[in-house]
């Protein structure tokens, strides 16, 4: 198996520097935009992250991403623990990186063709919501650039309440997304069976003792 839609592993942010904000026409659209994560897999601040960047997706053309189970799962556990141990990084504590998540998620497993990309994001107190979050991603042109990737079909998001640092409140998310597909192995046409040439018939012999008929006078 390769890569190749390149795998992207970018420089993460941190929502608390916002630059920018979704635009309130598309937060509205969304139910839960403003909601914080109290519990993690806040299935709310989950759904609302994934309407906000469908819509923004859809704003430039590029294909809604759909919920992937492997992904999904993969990403909720990074989540949890970039809370839990305290670090904020593509790469973890033991130096495991994207491409060894999404191998051990399944996704990939059995694929001749895939790709992948990881978005994260924390932020303090309610720019930890999924609108900050995804201002926050927007505001940075890698993180855009992933989330907005119309090479990509798939998508797991992964929300915890906490940050990596010692916060009282706030939420981490983790968005994979992916595309894959498996190569079709050549369709064999079948030769059609080669018709048997009907055997010559054998002409008979001429007889060289015979006389040819004489001409009536």
């Amino acid at each position: 198996m390769s890569f190749r839609i390149r795998t992207l592993v970018l420089t993460v942010i941190v929502s608390v520097a916002l630059a920018a904000f979704t635009s309130s026409a598309v937060a509205a659209s969304c139910p839960g935009s403003d909601h914080l994560a109290v519990v993690a897999g806040d299935s709310t601040s989950r759904a609302a992250l994934l309407c906000l960047v469908n819509s923004e997706r859809a704003a430039v053309g590029a294909p809604a991403l759909r919920i992937d189970p492997q992904l999904e799962n993969a990403a909720s556990a990074y989540a949890a623990r970039l809370v839990a141990e305290r670090f904020f990084s593509h790469v973890d504590p033991a130096g495991g990186a994207l491409a060894g998540r999404i191998a051990a998620s399944g996704y990939s497993r059995g694929r001749d063709l895939f790709g992948a990309g990881e978005d994260l994001a924390w932020g303090a107190g309610m720019r930890g919501n999924p609108a900050g979050t995804v201002a926050a991603w927007l505001g940075s042109a890698g993180h855009r650039s992933v989330m907005l990737d119309p090479r990509y079909r798939d998508v797991g998001i992964g929300v915890s309440p906490g940050t990596p640092v010692d916060l009282s409140t706030g939420a981490t998310s983790s968005m994979l997304v992916g595309s894959r597909s498996s190569a079709a192995p050549p369709k064999i046409k079948k030769q059609p069976k080669a018709k048997s040439k009907p055997k010559a018939k054998n002409k008979p012999k001429k007889n060289s003792a015979s006389r040819k008929p004489h001409p009536r006078r």
